[in-house]
Parts: structure tokens; C-alpha cells; sequence
């Protein structure tokens, strides 16, 4: 789920997270075609990464998984501000599609 979430098929088709420290300055392209440039915040593997995005209104990403009863969930927050509504619906919907994409419920 990390490699998923963190690699190619999620955060990262270009560029990439790993060996980012906190403080690390990051430059990478979603598979959804978004461009996300900022720090990395945390980077524990495979448990946790939060991000800023500067190039989106100093957005911020969290996501972090946990396993519990055997199954792995991931609790994922996407803060942002300053977007007109039309635009943060757009990204809200496009995020949302990435990580069914890649976490499906089962």
C-alpha cells in the first residue's frame, strides 16, 4: 500500500520520496497529472508522509496507514484554502478518484 501510495501509481509518477527527510524540498507529478512542489513535513516509511504543497496555496497532504483486525486503512487529509470553489471541487474529485484507484475498498 505504501509503495502504491508514495510511488509511481500514486504521489510520485515523477520524481520521487524516498530518502526525504524532514525538511526536504520535493518536486514530483501525481499519476493524475497534478504537479506537487513543497517540503516533506514527516517521512516514516511505510507508515506516514505529510507534505506542504507551496504550488497549490501552501495546501497540505497527510496521509498515514494503520492496520488493525488485519486490514490496512489509510487515513488521508488534503487541507486547502484560498481555491475558488469550482477549482478545489475539481481537485477534490480527481484526488478522491486517485486513491480509489489505488486503495479500492475490499
Amino acid at each position: 500500500a505504501w509503495n502504491k501510495f508514495t510511488g509511481p501509481e500514486g504521489l510520485a509518477a515523477r520524481g520521487s520520496f524516498e530518502g526525504a527527510s524532514e525538511g526536504s524540498r520535493y518536486s514530483v507529478t501525481t499519476s493524475a497529472g497534478d504537479a506537487l512542489e513543497g517540503e516533506v513535513l514527516l517521512n516514516l516509511p511505510p507508515k506516514t508522509l505529510t507534505i506542504t504543497i507551496e504550488n497549490m496555496n501552501d495546501a497540505l497532504i497527510s496521509g498515514t496507514f494503520e492496520t488493525m483486525g488485519g486490514t490496512t486503512y489509510l487515513w488521508f487529509s488534503l487541507g486547502m484554502w484560498g481555491m475558488e470553489p469550482d477549482a478545489e471541487a475539481m481537485l477534490r474529485e480527481r484526488w478522491s478518484g486517485l486513491l480509489q484507484r489505488l486503495l479500492p475498498a475490499s
